[in-house]
C-alpha cells in the first residue's frame, strides 16, 4: 500500500543528483524526500505533498524561464 512513497523517494533522489550536477535548485527534490518519509502520516503526508507539488512547479518554471533566457542570448 505504500510501496508508490518508496517508488517516488528513490526518483526524487535520483532528482537531486540530477539537480545538484547541472546547478538547478534542489530545494524540490529535498522537499520530495521528506514528503516521501512522512508521507504515511494521514494529514501531514497531504500537507507536505501539497508544499512539495508547488516547490516542484515553481522550480520547473524558473528552470524553463532560464533556459529559453538562454536561448536568446
Amino acid at each position: 500500500m505504500y510501496a508508490p512513497l518508496g517508488i517516488l523517494l528513490v526518483l526524487h533522489i535520483v532528482t537531486l543528483v540530477f539537480s545538484s550536477q547541472e546547478g538547478e535548485k534542489k530545494h524540490g527534490s529535498i522537499w520530495g524526500i521528506i514528503t516521501s518519509c512522512l508521507g504515511w502520516v494521514p494529514i501531514l503526508g497531504w500537507a507536505l505533498h501539497t508544499v512539495t507539488a508547488i516547490l516542484l512547479m515553481v522550480d520547473a518554471y524558473g528552470a524553463g524561464k532560464r533556459e529559453k533566457e538562454a536561448n536568446h542570448i
